[in-house]
């Protein structure tokens, strides 16, 4: 798959392909998490993206991120979370329930940003996650910095967050060519 924009069924099957399991529905070859997976999928620097940067509620991160986990790979599984806006007192309290899904999980890296993203990896330490895993992040600009140091060839990253976060950046510094004018 060349690098740039892919429609999501594309993107479900060069994910099923690349690291999923096949079931038969008609004509279609999809997995069960690439057909839960929203967003854009994208291959940038041989690094596969999904990324969903407009919503964020509870209920669409933690569908998908259970359908990111179910997806088997035997590459570095990198999630890039950006706070979930607009959700009132309640937002403590929810980041910390995204915290709980990820003190569930095998990953190799979070990168969380936004004020309320501390309480996602404090949730997610709690409940047995290592500390080491998580970077926070005030803004997505100093992420997306991190992010294209950190980042390899070969990781499989999923990125989601409310739009007023601006995750999108992290995207934008993979088509940018450092030294090139």
């Amino acid at each position: 798959v060349a690098s740039g924009y892919c429609s999501p069924a594309t993107t479900a099957s060069y994910i099923v392909s690349s690291y999923g399991d096949f079931y038969q529905n008609k004509n279609s070859y999809y997995t069960q998490s690439a057909v839960s997976l929203a967003g854009i999928g994208l291959i940038k620097d041989n690094i596969t993206f999904i990324a969903d940067c407009y919503n964020a509620n509870p209920t669409s991160v933690k569908a998908g991120l259970q359908a990111f986990f179910e997806i088997e790979t035997d590459k570095r599984r990198i999630i890039i979370l950006g706070d979930m806006l607009e959700l009132g007192d309640k937002a403590v309290f929810y980041h910390r329930e995204i915290g709980k899904v990820l003190a569930d999980q095998k990953f190799d890296r979070a990168i969380l940003v936004g004020q309320f993203s501390r309480y996602i990896k404090e949730e997610a330490v709690k409940n047995g996650c290592e500390d080491k895993y998580f970077m926070l992040f005030d803004n997505a600009k100093e992420a997306a910095k991190v992010a294209k140091e950190y980042l390899q060839s070969g990781d499989f990253v999923y990125i989601k967050g409310s739009h007023g976060i601006g995750l999108e950046v992290v995207l934008a510094v993979f088509d940018k060519k450092e030294g090139k004018g």
